[in-house]
């Protein structure tokens, strides 16, 4: 999934240079785990990758941008951005995702990664809980 990511990003604007694989923490006894994280020194996508994505995965990385600063606090006063990224989608999850301001990555089975988003399409910044644009 990493290879090429970056670079879409980069491409919208988020010019993210580093790549966190996996980042796990614990906190007052919760725990959360990022699947890709990716950052520079300003702003953040927390990405969230499935075989198949469904509505409710959406909605729990919603759930884990608004709790994201609690156990990562030194990325606090960062943009913070979302995307889901899956092989396959059910229940228009990708037409939730778009509509929620995450950006949504297609895992081709060639290995390539393409974003979906199109040109209208304004990300939210979680950090401020605002679109951008």
């Amino acid at each position: 999934m990493e290879p090429g990511v970056i670079e879409l990003f980069q491409a919208r604007g988020i010019s993210v240079n580093r790549s966190l694989e996996r980042p796990r923490i614990r906190r007052g006894g919760e725990e959360m785990e990022i699947d890709l994280l990716l950052v520079n020194g300003d702003a953040l996508v927390v990405v969230e990758v499935k075989s198949t994505l469904r509505v409710d995965d959406v909605r729990t990385l919603l759930k884990d941008l608004e709790r994201f600063p609690n156990f990562f606090p030194e990325y606090r006063g960062y943009c913070r951005f979302g995307a889901v990224a899956a092989l396959v989608t059910n229940e228009s999850a990708d037409r939730y995702a778009y509509c929620q301001g995450l950006f949504v990555l297609t895992l081709e089975r060639d290995g390539l990664v393409t974003m979906r988003n199109d040109d209208a399409f304004r990300p939210k910044d979680f950090a401020i809980d605002q679109v951008i644009g």
